[in-house]
């Protein structure tokens, strides 16, 4: 399978899974939620690899959005997040 070091999320759609998110959420909750659906993705993704790989797409350009680089002064994610606010 080809990958970009230098690259962040890039190549082909292998799988997608909608998860419905209650209006209410919080984030830790949401965390685990997406967490464990995507952990969920994964594993059914490893076990028929083969399968997911001939039925690829490429990454559409509708709705995309991109965010400023992250940069070696930010130490966690949560700096990340909250420097914007």
């Amino acid at each position: 399978m080809p990958s970009n070091c230098r690259s962040f999320d890039v190549g082909c759609v292998l799988a997608t899974r909608k998860v419905p998110i209650p209006d209410d959420a919080f984030r830790e909750e949401l965390s685990a939620t997406m967490a464990r659906a995507g952990a969920e993705l994964m594993l059914e993704v490893l076990r028929d690899l083969d399968g997911f790989q001939d039925r690829k797409r490429p990454q559409g350009e509708e709705g995309v959005t991109y965010g400023e680089l992250i940069c070696t002064q930010f130490h966690s994610i949560y700096e990340v997040c909250t420097s914007y606010v």
